[in-house]
This record gives C-alpha cells, sequence and structure tokens, in this order.
C-alpha cells in the first residue's frame, strides 16, 4: 500500500526556517518567516500556554490555546533557521537568526517541558562548545541532543555536539575531512546511528554519512564518521538541501528539499523536490561498512499533496507518520499542516 498524503489544518500564518515537534498529538510549530527575514510571533489566538509555540491538536482536529497558562514566560525570541530536537516531552531549540541585525543568536540551549508548559534556559554544567548558528540541524536519540553543521557569522560549519540532559554537558564529535561545512543539512537518529544526508555548502550535497551515538560505542573521541554505500546502480534521492528527513521505526523518510540554489544562498530560494524516499541499513550498527539502500515512494494522490518545496519543518508521529508543515515554493510561504502515513 503507498504512502498516503493528507493535508489536516491551515497554520494562520504561512512560513518556513520554523521548526515543529509533536507532543501528545499536538503538533508545536515555532517561530519562521512569512517575510523574508521577518520572525513571526506566536498568533494569539493559538499561543499554547504562552510559551510561544503554535499548537494544533491532531486528536481533535482544533487549535489550542492553554489560557490557564498564559502568564508563563522565557520562551526563545522569535527567529528563522533555529532547529529543535525532543527527548519524550521535552523539547530543545537552539540557534537561528532574529533581532534588528538578524545575527545568529547565542547557543543558549533553551528546554521547553510540555507537561508543565514552562521554558528554562539550560545551563551547562561544562562549557559550551558550539557556536552560535543558523541554518544547521538537531535530532535526539532517546539520551541526548545533537547539533549539526549550520552557518556561523560568516561560512559554514560541519561540526557535530552532543548534549547530555542528564548531566548538561556538551561534547564534540570528531569530524571528518570529506564531511565539508553546510548549512541546511538532513540529521536523524535510528537507534544508535545518528545519519547527516545532504546539505549545501556552496552546491548542493548528497553525501550520506553515518557515527554511532549509543552509551556502548565507545569514547567519544574515538569514534569515527563512515560514508554509507549503497548498491552499485541503485537508485538514490537527487542531492538536495532544507528537505525533510525524520526517523521512523525501521526506517528514515527523506522528502522535498532544494534542488538548485538561488544566487543568494541561504538568503534566497531556488527550485525544489517534490518526491519522497526512504531508506533502510542493510549492515548493523558495529559494521566496519556501513551500507544500505534507498527506495522512492510512490505516494498516492489524491489533491492534497504539498507543492516542490523546501525550508519546511517535519516531526515523527506514532512510528510510522510524518508531519510535516509549511515550507517555501519560490512564490508562496505555505500555511499547510499535512499528515504523511506510511501504516
Amino acid at each position: 500500500m503507498p504512502p498516503r498524503c493528507a493535508r489536516g489544518a491551515e497554520v494562520p500564518i504561512g512560513r518556513s526556517s520554523h521548526s515543529v515537534n509533536v507532543v501528545n498529538s499536538k503538533v508545536l510549530i515555532f517561530s519562521g518567516e512569512e517575510l523574508p527575514r521577518v520572525p513571526i510571533a506566536a498568533n494569539p489566538a493559538n499561543n499554547f500556554g504562552g510559551s510561544g509555540f503554535e499548537a494544533f491538536d491532531l486528536g481533535q482536529s482544533v487549535w489550542v490555546k492553554d489560557a490557564s497558562a498564559a502568564t508563563k514566560t522565557g520562551a526563545p525570541q522569535p527567529r528563522v533557521g533555529h532547529a529543535s530536537a525532543q527527548i519524550g516531552n521535552k523539547i530543545y531549540i537552539l540557534g537561528g537568526r532574529g533581532g534588528a541585525e538578524m545575527v545568529p543568536f547565542d547557543s543558549d540551549l533553551f528546554e521547553f517541558d510540555a507537561d508543565t508548559g514552562r521554558w528554562n534556559i539550560v545551563s551547562p554544567a561544562s562549557k559550551c562548545t558550539v557556536e552560535s548558528r543558523s541554518y544547521h540541524s538537531m535530532t535526539a536519540s532517546k539520551d541526548y541532543v545533537f547539533v549539526f553543521g549550520g552557518c556561523p557569522a560568516k561560512g559554514r560549519l560541519n561540526d557535530l555536539h552532543q548534549f547530555d540532559p542528564a548531566t548538561r554537558t556538551w561534547t564534540q564529535f570528531p569530524s571528518h575531512s570529506e564531511i565539508s561545512p553546510r548549512g541546511g543539512p538532513a540529521l536523524a537518529v535510528l537507534g544508535d546511528r545518528l545519519v547527516v544526508f545532504g546539505g549545501f555548502n556552496g552546491n548542493e550535497l548528497g553525501d550520506m554519512w553515518t557515527i554511532p551515538v549509543g552509551k556502548d560505542a565507545g569514547p567519544i573521541a574515538e569514534r569515527e564518521w563512515k560514508r554509507i554505500m549503497v548498491p552499485v546502480g541503485s537508485l538514490v534521492p537527487d542531492r538536495r538541501s532544507v528537505a525533510g528527513f525524520v526517523a521512523l521505526t525501521d526506517k528514515f523518510v527523506l522528502f522535498h528539499g532544494e534542488r538548485d540554489p538561488s544566487s543568494k544562498g541561504h538568503e534566497g530560494a531556488g527550485l525544489y523536490h517534490r518526491d519522497v524516499w526512504t531508506f533502510k541499513f542493510t549492515s548493523k550498527e558495529n559494521d566496519a561498512v556501513q551500507t544500505g539502500i534507498w527506495e522512492e515512494q510512490e505516494v498516492e494522490q489524491n489533491g492534497q499533496n504539498p507543492t516542490a518545496r523546501g525550508w519546511i519543518a517535519a516531526a515523527p508521529l506514532n512510528g510510522d507518520k510524518v508531519v510535516m508543515v509549511g515550507g517555501f515554493d519560490g512564490e508562496v510561504r505555505d500555511n499547510g499542516v499535512y499528515l504523511l502515513s506510511f501504516d
């Protein structure tokens, strides 16, 4: 049965360069831009408990406002090009650009507890090694938060950092000379393997790398990146950046993204993909050579499928679905909330 897509709701303001997380069937959307380089503040009618998130309840098909918590403060300043990750019911946000000068924010890590509705700026027990950045990517395992790549005040980055909420410590992973500095990379964790795909380094990229991130993988300083190999002659996705990329129960899902860059780089918009791919490892986590296979998915056409776009935000749901919100198709910043189902 092919994957199915449905447009479930409309955000009051279409946007790109935002973030999306799903907690207890609620889609939590943070900031982004409708006009270029102008961060969006949460719509008062949908400001979830004064948190700065706009929340859509998938189960009830309604936008949610928790008026009882409206006095809670401490939310991050509205921003574009930030990233988020989630462990359980806690959401972590770092970076992005904002303010009058639209420069990268400091590398403060914000933690939102969806159970209490409260924000906290995490005070690390060790020095934060993460340089201020935007258009980076974040993901999480069951234990750790990860930050990769992005754009500092000048140039691009290819560094990977781990944050351990239990000890409030940051640790930087070894880098690899063949992983070029990039913005807009795809990043996700499945099991104990973190995967990076593509991004933009002046050109759209299509390389794919993995590194072990489990607690039992040995000292971080000794871990190694490995390029993921696929069968010779097999189909693979085209190069891209600012795409959707999430891990479901047994596979990664890659979709949409920019295929031809704007002459303005990250500040402009180019041409986009409209495809959906899944990737499964065929190697075990400890194998010396990491291998896998891509499969392009023919999504059922029902008139609700999103147009080609990039600069989107997405999150997994229940291990077999992907929630995608917004994005930019070169002309319009969309306001749709889409559900892509693999069940």
